[in-house]
């Protein structure tokens, strides 16, 4: 499966399902990294963005 592939699938799947993909030892480098951005994006759409006050402070 290509990178453009991979997007378009992880673009599908949910937040939970997203996060077992970059939690599971068996996932590639590749896909950890596709699946993370994918989340990122979900989060961000969402509203779930932190300012690095809110994390570290």
């Amino acid at each position: 499966m290509s990178n453009e592939e991979k997007i378009k699938y992880y673009r599908e799947k949910s937040i939970e399902e997203l996060e077992n993909i970059i939690r599971d030892e068996n996932t590639t480098e590749s896909d950890i990294v596709i699946a993370s951005v994918e989340l990122g994006n979900k989060n961000y759409d969402l509203g779930n963005v932190y300012t690095f006050e809110e994390v570290f402070g």
